[in-house]
């Protein structure tokens, strides 16, 4: 009953199953003490919405940190995610929740079952939600639960290629104004242009210190676009790094930030290498 945080790592576990995950509920669902949760069920495949129903819905009421790892485990679905409420982790603080290819959970319903459940005392905010067939529309109604307190945000899209400038518009028009570190992938978003980032440099808060930006293969960048969001840059910005791998624009983005922050104390990292025809 004293126990506060408990970690649990079962990576690509044939033998664990749904009572498996029953059993352990009913354990952890006794541990009033418990604040800290980590459960990584990476590649269990075993694992259906039976057993993620039943570890979902009997949640510890009062943590204030959980990591749950439910990526490449086919079987679950947006059931599974409908047992999420917002209600019943009032103090939650921190959420990491990766869901990498599990795309019979990463529909319009599932989406909305995981906006609904982000509580606003939330301060740090991880979303894995890569290769789940993401449309614009689910994007805007996810963002739509981004809490207004959030200090830290990660969120990786990347791998959706259906997605757009307006996917990106709406994560840029949800940045809460407190944000100080940001993390974003759309990387293998093809549909994504310069657009895209200037509604990226338009929205950013002017309390964001730290930028992650990935856009691999993203190859309709151009300079253009990362020159407005050299511009843009908050002046309290610490580090930025721009992941742009096989996009066009990687010398020139490297020219542009560093004609646009010389003499800055901003620590700049354009990550990049082009694609190399065949000779």
């Amino acid at each position: 009953q004293t126990l506060w945080r408990l970690a649990l790592s079962q990576v690509k576990c044939d033998k664990l199953g749904d009572q498996g995950l029953i059993d352990l509920s009913g354990c952890i669902s006794q541990l009033q003490a418990l604040r800290q949760l980590n459960l990584f069920f990476y590649g269990c495949k075993a694992i259906t919405d039976v057993g993620a129903r039943s570890l979902v819905k009997n949640l510890p009421a009062k943590l204030t940190h959980l990591e749950l790892d439910f990526s490449f485990n086919f079987q679950i679905s947006d059931k599974a995610l409908s047992e999420l409420n917002a209600s019943s982790c009032l103090g939650l603080q921190h959420l990491r929740l990766s869901l990498h290819y599990c795309t019979a959970a990463l529909n319009t319903r599932g989406i909305s079952s995981i906006a609904k459940s982000l509580p606003p005392s939330l301060c740090h905010l991880h979303l894995d939600l890569r290769f789940g067939a993401l449309r614009d529309d689910m994007v805007r109604t996810l963002t739509g639960g981004i809490p207004r307190g959030l200090q830290h945000l990660s969120l990786d899209l990347s791998g959706n290629p259906d997605l757009t400038d307006v996917a990106v518009a709406a994560v840029a028009g949800a940045m809460p104004a407190e944000l100080h570190t940001l993390k974003l992938n759309f990387g293998r978003c093809k549909w994504i242009t310069d657009e895209g980032v200037r509604s990226l440099a338009r929205k950013l808060p002017d309390n964001v210190s730290s930028l992650t930006l990935k856009f691999t293969s993203c190859e309709q960048l151009t300079a253009e676009g990362m020159r407005s969001l050299a511009e843009a840059l908050p002046r309290g910005m610490r580090r930025i790094s721009v992941w742009l791998d096989y996009c066009p624009c990687v010398d020139e983005a490297r020219a542009v930030f560093s004609g646009k922050l010389e003499g800055c104390k901003t620590k700049v990292t354009i990550h990049g290498a082009v694609r190399r025809s065949a000779s």
